[in-house]
């Protein structure tokens, strides 16, 4: 294992201690406790008096919608471990930690969805959106940059120096 300094472990760490990745933990949990609530409340009430087809919609999207808010939670979680200590940046690069269900969580909706209750709809386009965002990060957050800023060059010639001597 080399002792370079790993870009893609840094922009991890760096992410995961910034106010931007605060305010998504904080929005990505509120949404999740949002749907729970609408889903095991309100959802459950007026799911009774759908007919056949806008039933199979609530069940389908509502399951969807669980999917890709669990997808969140579950990254945004690897995130705030990362951020604890309690996890390492390259740890959290590992593929079972990635975004997943990208196919279930990113397909067309289905049929008679658009006959859903409207605050259904709004947890579900909240749910598409925070998807989307983090998809975004992880994305941005695995890519290897060309042009890696000097401090990062600098910084790893300090640490190959100290490392050779130590």
């Amino acid at each position: 294992m080399s002792d370079e300094l790993n870009w893609s472990d840094v922009r991890i760490m760096e992410f995961a201690s910034s106010e931007m990745f605060e305010r998504i933990y904080r929005e990505g949990m509120t949404l999740v406790e949002r749907a729970a609530v609408y889903l095991d409340g309100p959802g459950r009430e007026a799911s009774r008096h759908f007919d056949k087809d806008v039933t199979l919609a609530y069940a389908g999207e509502s399951m969807r919608m669980t999917t890709r808010l669990m997808q969140v939670a579950a990254w945004l979680l690897v995130r705030k471990a990362v951020q604890e200590g309690e996890m390492t940046a390259a740890d959290a690069r590992a593929q079972k930690y990635k975004l997943g269900a990208r196919k279930v969580c990113t397909a067309p909706r289905m049929e008679a969805s658009e006959h859903l209750p409207v605050s259904l709809l709004d947890l579900i386009n909240a749910s598409e959106r925070a998807y989307a965002q983090i998809a975004r990060i992880e994305e941005e957050l695995a890519r290897e940059t060309a042009s890696r800023p000097i401090v990062a060059d600098q910084l790893a010639k300090v640490q190959r120096l100290f490392g050779a001597h130590a």
